[in-house]
C-alpha cells in the first residue's frame, strides 16, 4: 500500500528535524569556541603575548610579564565562561583535531556499521537512539575542562551521528518515488542549513547565558527529537522478503490468498504509528495485518531484504561509471564545505572582530534561509531537468559549484562586513543546491538491498577526505593572522568547488549507462 501524502511529509518533517539538531550539535563547537575575546593590550600581532607565548586559558602558565598581563585581562573580561577555547585552554591546532579527524574518523567507520544496519534494521529504532546518544555526549561537551573530555565527547557524539543519515535516506528512497527523490533529499538537507544557522546563533546563546549552558540546551533539543520520531514515526513495511509473505502462507488457507500476499513486494503502509490495528476497509493483502488478526507473531523485523554482502556492494559500486565519479565528486566538495564550516566563523572572528555579535545572527539567518532555498531548489530544478534529460540530477551540482566559488572570493576580499556577508549570501544560494541531487542519483542507481550501505560508503569517502581541510588548516593557520587564512580558505575552497564540478560534468557524461538497479535485479530475488 503507497505511503499516503500526510504520511511521507510529517514523516520527512521528523527526520529533518532530527537532523537539524544533529548539525547543530556536531558544529556547536566551531561557534561556542569562536566567541570574540577582548582587545586586550598584549594582544596586538607584534607583541611576544600574540606570537610566542599566548595564554590559551587560565591555567596557562605564563613566563613574560606581558602574557601574564593578557591573561589577566581576559580572565577580567569573563572570557572563560563565554569562549570553549579559552575555557578548556584548546590551541589552534587541537581545535583543528576536534573539528576536524578528531570526529570525522570515528564518524566515517562508524558510518559502514550504520549503512549496514540501515539495511538490516528497523531505521527508526536506529535513528532514535543514535539522537538520544549524541544528546547525551553534547551535555558532556558542555561539561568539559579539557582538551581530553572534549575529544571524549566529539568521539562519542561522531559514533552516534553516524547512524542518522544513512537509515534516513534509505527510508527516504523508499517513501518518495524516483521522480520526487532529489526534491526529498533537498528537504531533509535543509537540516544542514538549519542546524548551522542554530550552530551560529549558540555564539550569541554562549555570550548571554555562557557556552556551557548553551551545550545543555542543545543536548537537550536532540533528546526531545529523539522522543518525538520514536513516538510519532514507524518503519513503513517495505514487504522485500519472503518472510512476510510466509507468514501469510501459514495463515491463508488458500495459495492464492498467499501469492496475492507474497506480491504485494514493496507495499508500504502510512509512515505515522496506527495504533488502531483492525481499521475497517483496509487491505488484508498485507501480510503484517494478517499476522495481527490471526494473532500470530509479527515477520521479523527486516524491512529491505536481505542485505548484500559488503563485498557484493562494492563490486556493484565500482561496476558503475556514474557512482564511482560521484564518489569522486562527494568528497571533493565536502573539502570546501568543511573548511568553511569550521574556519569562516574564525575569519570572521579576526577579520571583523567588532561584528561578533552581527555576524552570529546575519550568519544564522543567511544559513537558514539562503542554504535552505537553495537546497530546495537544486533538488526541485534537478527533478524537472531530469524528466527530460536524466544528466540533469549532475549539471545541477556541477553549475553550482562553478558559478558558487565567485560570490565566496567576495566573501574573502570585501573590506566592508556587509558586502562581504551579502556575499555569503550569494554563495549560500548557488552553491548548496548540489547535495540533493548527487544523493537522488545514488538512490536511483543502486538497488534498495544496498542503499543504506552504500550511503555508509559515500559518506565515508566524502567525510574522510573532507576532513584533511581542517585538520590541514589547524596546522597551517597561526591562530591570529586573518590575511594567512584568508588564502587558505581560498585555496581549499577553490580546489573543492571547481574540482567537484568537474567530476559532476564527468558523472552527467555516463550517466547513459544502464543502473546497476536493473543488471542485479536477480541477484536481489536470490538474496530474498
Amino acid at each position: 500500500m503507497p505511503v499516503d501524502s500526510r504520511a511521507k511529509r510529517v514523516g520527512l518533517a521528523l527526520l529533518l528535524l532530527v537532523y537539524t539538531c544533529n548539525q547543530w550539535s556536531r558544529y556547536s563547537i566551531v561557534f561556542l569556541g569562536g566567541v570574540a575575546t577582548p582587545e586586550c593590550p598584549a594582544r596586538t600581532s607584534e607583541d611576544v603575548c600574540a606570537v610566542k607565548e599566548v595564554p590559551l586559558c587560565p591555567e596557562f602558565q605564563c613566563v613574560s610579564e606581558e602574557c601574564r598581563a593578557c591573561q589577566s585581562c581576559l580572565d577580567d573580561a569573563g572570557t572563560e565562561h563565554f569562549n570553549l577555547k579559552y575555557a578548556a585552554c584548546i590551541s589552534s591546532t587541537q581545535y583543528g583535531i576536534l573539528a576536524g579527524y578528531g570526529y570525522m574518523v570515528i564518524f566515517c567507520v562508524t558510518g559502514l556499521a550504520a549503512g549496514r544496519a540501515a539495511d538490516l534494521y528497523n531505521r527508526k529504532h536506529v535513528i532514535a537512539a543514535a539522537a538520544a546518544g549524541w544528546a547525551l555526549f553534547t551535555a558532556l561537551q558542555g561539561l568539559s575542562s579539557n582538551f581530553g573530555v572534549l575529544l571524549l565527547s566529539r568521539v562519542g557524539m561522531a559514533f552516534c551521528q553516524a547512524f542518522s543519515s544513512p537509515p534516513s535516506l534509505s527510508l527516504i528512497a523508499d517513501l518518495f518515488p524516483s521522480d520526487e527523490r532529489a526534491q526529498a533529499n533537498g528537504i531533509y538537507s535543509f537540516g544542514i542549513y538549519l542546524g548551522n544557522g542554530l550552530s551560529s546563533l549558540s555564539l550569541v546563546m554562549a555570550q548571554l547565558f555562557g557556552w556551557r549552558a548553551a551545550s545543555l540546551v542543545i543536548g537537550f533539543a536532540s533528546m526531545l527529537s529523539s522522543l518525538l520520531l520514536a513516538v510519532f514515526v514507524s518503519e513503513p513495511r517495505f514487504d522485500a522478503t519472503a518472510a512476510p509473505a510466509a507468514v501469510a502462507a501459514t495463515v491463508s488457507t488458500s495459495s492464492e490468498q498467499a501469492s496475492v500476499s507474497g506480491s504485494n513486494h514493496g507495499a508500504q503502509t502510512p509512515l505515522l504509528q496506527d495504533h488502531d490495528h483492525h481499521r475497517e476497509g483496509e487491505s488484508h493483502a498485507d501480510a503484517g495485518e494478517h499476522d495481527e488478526e490471526c494473532e500470530l507473531p509479527p515477520p521479523p523485523p527486516v524491512t529491505q531484504g536481505k542485505a548484500m554482502s559488503l563485498g557484493a556492494t562494492l563490486s556493484i559500486i565500482v561496476s558503475d561509471r556514474p557512482t564511482l565519479f560521484l564518489f569522486i565528486a562527494a568528497p571533493l566538495r565536502f573539502l570546501g564545505g568543511f573548511a568553511v564550516g569550521a574556519f569562516l566563523p574564525q575569519y570572521f572572528n579576526r577579520r571583523f572582530p567588532s561584528y561578533s555579535s552581527q555576524y552570529s545572527t546575519l550568519n544564522a539567518i543567511l544559513l537558514s534561509v539562503a542554504g535552505a532555498s537553495s537546497a530546495y531548489l537544486g533538488g526541485f530544478l534537478s527533478d524537472r531537468w531530469r524528466r527530460t534529460d536524466p544528466r540533469g540530477a549532475a549539471w545541477v551540482p556541477a553549475i553550482a559549484g562553478a558559478c558558487g566559488f565567485i560570490p565566496f572570493l567576495g566573501v574573502l576580499f570585501a573590506d566592508n562586513f556587509y558586502l562581504a556577508m551579502f556575499s555569503l549570501m550569494l554563495e549560500y544560494l548557488i552553491a548548496e543546491g548540489w547535495f540533493g541531487p548527487a544523493i537522488s542519483i545514488l538512490q536511483s542507481r543502486l538497488p534498495g538491498t544496498v542503499r543504506g550501505t552504500s550511503i555508509s560508503i559515500y559518506m565515508f569517502v566524502a567525510g574522510l577526505v573532507g576532513s584533511l581541510a581542517p585538520s590541514a588548516l589547524g596546522k597551517l593557520d597561526d591562530g591570529v593572522s586573518w590575511t594567512g587564512l584568508r588564502f587558505y580558505l581560498a585555496l581549499f575552497v577553490g580546489v573543492s568547488y571547481l574540482g567537484s564540478s568537474l567530476a559532476f560534468i564527468a558523472v552527467a557524461c555516463v550517466l547513459h549507462d544502464p543502473a546497476p538497479i536493473d543488471s542485479h535485479a536477480s541477484l536481489r530475488r536470490h538474496d530474498s
